[in-house]
């Protein structure tokens, strides 16, 4: 589901060595986009999730790292 909404790093490998790269951006755009936003929002609405974002954020996490766990963790919560 995750590949599906182009939520994961690509993966770069080279002999033994082997790293994440940047996100996967292809398509569909439409899903991705809506997924974005309503995390936003969620995050915007949601005192709970607000309150752990903060927290992750003061731990100094990186903001987009941030948005992109809680994407992921709305998506599983989705599928459940």
């Amino acid at each position: 589901m995750f590949a599906f909404a182009d939520l994961e790093p690509s993966i770069i490998q080279s002999g033994t060595l082997e790293h994440n790269g940047k996100m996967i951006k292809h398509d569909p755009d439409h899903l991705r986009y809506a997924i974005m936003n309503i995390t936003m929002s969620i995050l915007r609405y949601s005192p709970i999730f607000y309150d752990i974002y903060l927290k992750k954020r003061y731990e100094g996490n990186v903001v987009e790292l941030l948005y992109l766990v809680f994407e992921k963790n709305l998506l599983e919560l989705f599928t459940a």
